[in-house]
This record gives C-alpha cells, structure tokens and sequence, in this order.
C-alpha cells in the first residue's frame, strides 16, 4: 500500500512540474501581446485529456473500441482476459 501511494504522490508531483514547464515554454514562444501566452494549467490539462483520448478511444461505442483495443493488444501476443457482464 506504501508503494502505491508513493506511485500515486510521484506521478502527481511529475505532472505538476510537466504542466508548469510546459506553461513557461508556451509562454516564451508568445509575446505578452497574444492571446496563448497567458494558457492555464487547466487548459494545458484539457488539451493532454484530448489527445490521450484520441489516442485511446479507437471507437465513439466505447464497446467497439474495448474490442479493438482487445484485438490489437492480441495481435501483439499479449495475454488479455477480457469478463464482459
């Protein structure tokens, strides 16, 4: 359990420092003048959300996209039990 919640602090503390250099390079490209200089932490959040989505969801039925992401994993020769209801 020990382990666990050290997983969980680490991965929090890395995506904090992820999101704030990524809020300062955005913020070197743009002059005070435009609009993207002044991006939020939430809005940098929101777009990885959208692009990790693309890259996940394969399928708006999120059933067809379970079984293409079951297919895909087994094509790879990785072991996937898959319990349906």
């Amino acid at each position: 359990m020990q382990a666990l919640i050290e997983d969980l602090v680490h991965n929090l503390i890395w995506t904090d420092i992820t999101d704030n250099i990524q809020k300062n390079k955005i913020r070197d490209w743009f002059s005070e003048d435009e609009q993207d200089h002044y991006i939020t932490i939430g809005e940098i959040c929101r777009i990885r959300k959208e692009v990790l989505r693309a890259d996940i969801r394969l399928d708006s039925n999120d059933a067809h996209s379970t079984w293409i992401w079951v297919d895909k994993l087994r094509t790879q020769r990785d072991f996937v039990y898959y319990k349906d209801k």
